[in-house]
């Protein structure tokens, strides 16, 4: 049987980070508590995961021509569909959109020059980085060299190429941290971070297109990322072995209810409703 590639999440990635300074509560449901995790049925995070698998393969391929390899891969729209399957439920249903969506980037002026030259180096590679004593982890879509230059690539979709979905990267801790292990480990021939973004036009358009945005580098986030990742680990790290209680909610309604709708543990802190 081919190999599906595993494009998920890394063990300790901001991910985690992020979840916890959202809410607590939710950092403790998504990733301590062992009861049954809910289904997220997002038509975008689908669309978004099947999109991201069928990326991972065309460039694990091209990786493994470009340096003579014979490979098992499943080719990207037969990735698409093995995933689906192995998913099932409500992922059947976007089958489609997806294969529709990857073709139009591989079909996008911007792919086609973009692909030019290109040299692949590491396909869904996990890095880490040292922060004291902390390992924090990250898995980087796309590794590439262009032009003596050394350059990570993270796959995004959005349903609509709007602003509001494209715009304030530079301060995502999960880009941060791509940037800062580039200048580490690559010094000047880092040449830094770029997003693949892919509008796949969501449960109602048709319209898809393509854009590669380059995320702007600020000097005051690279200078304090490591000191925050550092403090909420730790603040991780002191509720180990506690229960639930120990974990404080953030009740807002702006982190229970966000724009994909509804926090997926929402029900679980709400509990038993009172007219």
């Amino acid at each position: 049987m081919p190999t599906l590639i595993n494009a998920g999440q890394s063990p300790f990635g901001f991910h985690r980070i992020h979840t916890f300074m959202t809410c607590p509560t939710k950092y403790y449901n998504s990733y301590v508590s062992n009861d049954e995790k809910p289904l997220n049925t997002s038509s975008s995070l689908i669309i978004g995961c099947l999109v991201h698998t069928a990326l991972a393969h065309r460039y694990a391929i091209i990786k493994a021509k470009q340096e003579n390899k014979l490979h098992d891969y499943y080719y990207p729209i037969d990735a698409i569909q093995a995933q689906a399957q192995q998913e099932g439920g409500e992922w059947l249903n976007w089958i489609d959109k997806s294969i529709r969506a990857y073709e139009t980037y591989i079909n996008a002026d911007t792919t086609i020059e973009f692909e030019k030259d290109l040299k692949i180096l590491d396909v869904e590679t996990v890095y880490e980085i040292s922060i004291a004593d902390i390992v924090l982890t990250f898995r980087a879509d796309l590794t590439i060299e262009k032009d003596n230059k050394f350059y990570f690539i993270d796959h995004k979709t959005c349903a609509y190429m709007t602003d509001i979905a494209t715009d304030g990267y530079e301060a995502s801790g999960q880009l941060l941290a791509y940037i800062l292990y580039g200048r580490k480990q690559f010094h000047s021939i880092f040449g830094g971070m770029y997003i693949n973004f892919i509008a796949h036009g969501g449960q109602r358009s048709e319209k898809m297109s393509t854009k590669f945005v380059k995320v702007a580098e600020s000097e005051d986030h690279l200078n304090n990322f490591e000191d925050s990742v550092y403090f909420y680990a730790k603040q991780i790290k002191s509720l180990e072995d506690k229960s639930s209680i120990a974990y404080p909610r953030v009740q807002s309604e702006f982190t229970c209810v966000h724009k994909y709708g509804k926090c997926q543990y929402y029900d679980k802190c709400f509990g038993s409703k009172q007219n």
